[in-house]
């Protein structure tokens, strides 16, 4: 199975980064120093169903938008009974 494009948001430092295309021929990802290439890769790793920890969405949302998600966010529950 290969990749043909993948997306990755709210993980780490990486708010959206918008679909990426993967070509078979380029092997890199370059970059700017905390960019975020290292949280790209390590989503990628993560999505492999052959990685052995379950995932943590709460560990892995960037600290900064937790902060802020926390303040303003809603919470919508919805009940049904029987």
């Amino acid at each position: 199975m290969n990749i043909i494009s993948f997306r990755v948001r709210k993980f780490r430092n990486v708010v959206d980064s918008g679909e990426i295309g993967v070509d078979p021929a380029v092997t890199c990802f370059v970059g700017k120093n905390e960019a975020g290439k290292s949280g790209l890769l390590e989503a990628l790793y993560l999505s492999n169903p052959a990685y052995g920890e379950k995932f943590d969405a709460n560990e892995q949302y960037p600290r900064w938008l937790a902060v802020k998600d926390r303040k303003s966010g809603d919470l919508v529950v919805h009940f049904r009974s029987s």
